[in-house]
């Protein structure tokens, strides 16, 4: 069996979140990290999203919380999003 989508996670931090280029547009991306905020006991989640992927963490509910920046050549934005929709 081949991995169409994987993520992994360090503490509150999601490390890795990728979709096999020939599953994406069916909606994995949005299944892929349900419940994750929750699954952290009440602490916010946390990510830094790729230019491609900001439109995608954004529609998730995750925000900015930082300027975009480059490490190593690899340019980023730190995001968040809060355990709950209404914090």
């Amino acid at each position: 069996m081949v991995p169409v989508a994987y993520a992994e996670r360090d503490g509150g931090h999601i490390r890795l979140m990728v979709v096999a280029g020939d599953r994406q547009g069916r909606g994995l991306s949005r299944r892929l990290p349900a419940g994750l905020p929750d699954g952290f006991e009440g602490e916010a989640a946390t990510l830094s999203a790729s230019d491609f992927a900001l439109p995608r963490y954004r529609a998730l509910g995750f925000v900015a919380t930082g300027p975009r920046t480059c490490f190593n050549g690899v340019v980023h934005t730190p995001m968040r999003k809060a355990p709950h929709a209404d914090d």
